[in-house]
């Protein structure tokens, strides 16, 4: 059963945050999951979960961190910044990662 690591508010003490190496050497059937359940509005900073995965996945040992998270963006609300976050993604080939509408 999966356990749920935390539920943080509107950004966070990134510092506070840390992956151990044995966590990123897991088989592609213990995946990292990350999951934003809620409305879609840009006060929530949904955007920069689609930025910061951008970013790791740039980089050679963030790349290797990418492939073993999978991330969900499940949520509702603001039309405009749904079609945002839609278009963000495909620009970033990160298709899949949003998934908007009634959860």
């Amino acid at each position: 059963m999966a356990q749920v690591a935390g539920v943080g508010p509107n950004g966070c003490n990134s510092s506070a945050v840390s992956v151990s190496e044995s966590r990123l050497d897991r088989g592609p059937r213990e995946r990292i999951r990350l999951l934003y359940l809620g409305r879609l509005a840009e006060i929530k900073g949904v955007h920069l979960i689609i930025e910061a995965f951008d970013i790791l996945r740039s980089s050679t040992e963030g790349e290797r961190i990418f492939q073993t998270c999978l991330v969900s963006i499940v949520g509702d609300g603001d039309p405009l910044y749904a079609q945002k976050l839609r278009d963000a993604c495909r620009e970033r080939r990160l298709d899949g990662l949003l998934n908007s509408g009634k959860p």
